[in-house]
């Protein structure tokens, strides 16, 4: 009995050394992709961010808790920039900036939020992009980075998302990235002003170590 209260002790203790770790450091200014990178928010986006949010309000609206559109301007990105700081600094969720490689252009952004270590070890993740540059495969390599650095960096083991039954955009991205529905969440974010049920989806990190193994088998039996 002493014995297993010590080793259970011994994992206690390893959690949070691992925790404390992760909530000491900083997350990563910039990940890096082929036709994409994610960029930590900073002064220099905050014309670009709110051309493209003013631009798309209406098509993004309709996905997204109400917005005060007194914030599109250039003291409103600073708090709003200021907020994304302390938010990151307390690992309550981390925001970054989907920027295209080729030109510096800001597309959209991805939060990884409802950060949760020990033994849960699971994030959330958000999205949103303008409609000028959906359907590029831009969000999908931001998700692929942004579940690379989760599950191999920051090793966490489970990734969920959740969007509205009726975003089948959303619905195909997320299956595109490997993600499985587990069910629905009722009346879970408030959007656009009502409540509104979502399609839970999630993707464990051994999903993508299975995925590997099978692809290997599929080049070796070519």
């Amino acid at each position: 009995m002493l014995k297993n209260l010590g080793f259970q002790l011994g994992q206690l203790m390893s959690l949070f050394f691992i925790n404390s770790l992760l909530v000491d450091s900083h997350p990563k200014k910039t990940l890096q992709g082929h036709d994409v990178f994610l960029e930590l928010p900073q002064r220099k986006h905050g014309i670009q961010w709110v051309e493209i949010r003013a631009k798309n309000h209406g098509f993004l609206q309709p996905w997204e808790p109400l917005w005060d559109e007194n914030l599109l301007n250039k003291q409103g990105y600073l708090r709003i920039l200021k907020k994304f700081r302390q938010h990151r600094k307390q690992w309550r969720n981390i925001i970054y900036f989907i920027m295209r490689q080729s030109d510096n252009q800001l597309m959209g952004g991805i939060t990884i939020g409802n950060i949760r270590f020990g033994s849960a070890a699971s994030i959330q993740i958000g999205y949103w992009m303008g409609e000028e540059f959906t359907r590029n495969g831009y969000m999908q390599e931001a998700i692929a980075l942004v579940t690379r650095y989760a599950f191999m960096e920051l090793h966490f083991h489970r990734i969920e998302a959740f969007c509205m039954a009726s975003n089948h955009a959303s619905i195909n991205l997320l299956k595109k990235c490997n993600f499985t529905l587990e069910g629905e969440a009722r009346s879970f974010l408030e959007i656009n002003g009502h409540r509104e049920d979502h399609q839970m989806f999630s993707l464990l990190k051994t999903d993508l170590i299975n995925i590997a193994k099978q692809n290997f088998k599929h080049f070796l039996n070519k």
